[in-house]
């Protein structure tokens, strides 16, 4: 029971200092009114568009010429490797 009370109390103890900052957030970020005056000051700022930039393109570096293989995980491909091939979790060549 004593449990319970103690939760209870560090969840609305919680809910408090949420609700404090929440309130606190709001309070020092809102313009200051004086005299009733609801009118809120405005800024203007004057921007100059940007020229538009060409997008860079990148370059590509030639590696070399590569011949890629594939072979089937049998023994008529593999030799020897296909042998004790390590499998997964359901049964199938990882490799």
């Amino acid at each position: 029971m004593k449990k319970i009370i103690k939760r209870r109390l560090l969840d609305l103890f919680g809910i408090v200092i949420v609700f404090s900052l929440v309130m606190l957030m709001l309070t020092a970020f809102s313009p200051i009114v004086a005299d009733g005056d609801t009118s809120r000051p405005m800024i203007i700022v004057s921007v100059d568009s940007p020229t538009p930039e060409q997008p860079s393109v990148p370059q590509f570096v030639c590696l070399g010429e590569f011949q890629i293989t594939a072979y089937c995980s049998c023994y008529e491909c593999c030799g020897k490797y296909a042998i004790d091939r390590p499998l997964d979790e359901n049964g199938y060549e990882i490799v």
